[in-house]
């Protein structure tokens, strides 16, 4: 059986979501503000990296493991169910398959548990000086 990576297209697809996904993201009144100092490039190919093997594709991806790259960030299930939903509109702006988009989705659902969290006690700061990332709802 073909690998995710494989039935959607490959690495030009998974770009091509990352953008139109980045581009709802940055654009995105409340979402928007935890990405307002990375650039938009950078995590577009970061994630597109990150997602190839996941899917069964290359593993390239050279950064962080979701749970470190989220330590000091404060995400609730509403922050995350927020970007999930662009997710889906993204995948499906795609032209990615219904049964395709289930199964990148529930990929991403996997991570739900390390990057969300209950309160900034659940964050972990590494340097002193470090702030935790949180915004109220707008």
């Amino acid at each position: 059986m073909l690998s995710l990576y494989d039935r959607i297209g490959g690495m030009s697809v998974i770009e091509k979501v990352q953008k139109i996904f980045y581009d709802k993201v940055y654009n995105h009144n409340w979402l928007g503000l935890y990405f307002k100092h990375i650039d938009q490039k950078h995590i577009e190919s970061q994630q597109a990296k990150f997602m190839s093997g996941l899917m069964g594709g290359p593993k390239i991806y050279m950064g962080s493991v979701p749970k470190e790259a989220h330590r000091i960030i404060l995400a609730t299930n509403e922050l995350f169910d927020v970007r999930k939903g662009l997710l889906i509109e993204s995948l499906k702006e795609a032209n990615i398959g219904q049964s395709e988009i289930d199964e990148w989705i529930k990929k991403d659902e996997a991570f739900r548990s390390v990057i969300v969290k209950k309160s900034i006690s659940d964050c972990k700061k590494v340097y002193d000086d470090e702030e935790i990332i949180y915004y109220e709802k707008p």
